[in-house]
C-alpha cells in the first residue's frame, strides 16, 4: 500500500505514514523497498514547530521500475577454502601450537581486526572452536580452546 502511494507521485512522511497506515515502522519499508530496487528520494524538511520532518517520494516516472536486485552474499561453502593463504596459515599454526587463545592476542600478533573470519574459515575447513567470555582488567573478551583438528591437514 505505501508502495502505491509513493509511485502515485505523492510524498509520505512517518507520521502520515501512521495515520494512513497505522505503521510506525516506515523507514524499514523503505529500506526494504530500495533493497527490492525502488529509487526512493528523501527530503529533510524544517517544519513550523521547530523539528525536522523526512519525506520519502518517487521523483522520476521512470524510476518506477525496479532496479536490478542486490546480490546475496555466497556462503563459504561456495568458494574452494584451503590453507594456502599466507595469513590464515600463520594463524593456524599459531593455533595449534597455543590450543587456547584470544581474539586480541590474534589481533595483536598478526597486526589486524577481523579475528572472526578467519575462524569461520578454520570451521569451515573443520577445525571445531569452544569459546568463553573472559574479563581480565575491567576488558571482556572471548577466549578461544581448539577442539578438533580436522585429519586431513595442510
Amino acid at each position: 500500500m505505501i508502495l502505491d502511494y509513493l509511485l502515485s507521485g505523492r510524498t509520505l512522511s512517518a507520521i502520515e505514514a501512521l495515520e494512513f497506515f497505522d505503521s510506525l515502522q516506515l523507514p524499514r519499508i523503505i529500506f526494504e523497498l530500495k533493497k527490492e530496487g525502488y529509487c526512493i528520494d528523501k527530503r529533510i524538511v524544517h517544519v513550523d514547530t521547530g523539528y525536522w520532518v523526512a519525506y520519502y517520494f518517487i521523483s522520476d516516472k521512470e524510476r518506477f521500475k525496479p532496479k536490478r536486485k542486490y546480490k546475496k552474499k555466497r556462503p563459504l561453502s561456495r568458494y574452494k577454502l584451503t590453507v594456502e593463504n599466507s595469513v590464515l596459515k600463520r594463524v593456524l599454526d599459531f593455533i595449534i601450537q597455543e590450543k587456547t587463545f584470544s581474539s586480541r592476542e590474534l589481533m595483536i600478533k598478526f597486526n589486524f581486526t577481523g579475528t572472526t573470519s578467519y575462524l569461520q574459515i578454520l570451521k569451515h575447513l573443520g577445525y571445531k572452536f569452544d569459546s568463553k567470555m573472559v574479563t581480565k582488567n575491567k576488558t571482556r573478551y572471548k577466549v578461544y580452546t581448539l577442539v578438533e583438528v580436522p585429519s586431513l591437514t595442510v
